[in-house]
């Protein structure tokens, strides 16, 4: 898989004024726009070897924009609460709590994650995430015994990815500028 450098993801939350940023940092931080201030310091932990790890894709839960899902240059996706005192926020890794060895963790490269609200569509509240080597995972928020549902959904490098925020539909993009389209 392939090792490229995340620069800097952003995730904006219009209703309560919050910009998340992260990327190539040891941390990950929120701004209050409103108050034009830093809200809050996440800091990111190591990838196993010491090495920095990048956060690669950030969202908020729907009904929570102070639950921070983000998914990293490893392929680990991390849920963080900004309101907790400690620098160190984790409060989960792909189903996982606290220290425990995560489960169902995608292989590389975070293209991205999401968080979808229970609809008429699906009850679950679900983390949807898309690795560069063409893997999506589904997870349950409100469960942590890993991810409910895994697919396969292009052989090539993913490039891009998206999950419609109220609908069944999912795209994806690829190097070869092939588009594909799931319901």
């Amino acid at each position: 898989t392939e090792k490229t450098k995340a620069g800097l993801v952003c995730c904006w939350k219009q209703d309560e004024g919050l910009l998340y940023c992260g990327g190539d940092s040891k941390y990950i931080r929120a701004f209050d726009a409103r108050a034009e201030m830093l809200a809050a310091t996440v800091h990111v932990p190591l990838e196993e070897g010491r090495e920095a790890r990048s956060a690669t894709s950030l969202c908020t839960h729907p009904s929570s924009p102070k639950l921070l899902f983000a998914g990293f240059s490893d392929g680990a996706v991390r849920l963080f609460d900004i309101r907790t005192s400690s620098s160190y926020g984790n409060v989960s890794t792909n189903g996982t709590r606290g220290s425990e060895r995560p489960r169902n963790k995608l292989a590389s490269y975070i293209v991205n994650v999401s968080c979808h609200a229970a609809s008429s569509f699906s009850t679950r509240e679900l983390v949807v995430a898309a690795c560069i080597d063409g893997t999506v995972m589904f997870w349950d928020v409100r469960h942590s015994r890993g991810a409910v549902r895994t697919v396969r959904v292009q052989n090539s490098p993913m490039r891009a990815f998206a999950a419609h925020s109220c609908a069944p539909l999912l795209a994806s993009g690829s190097d070869n500028q092939f588009v594909k389209f799931m319901t």
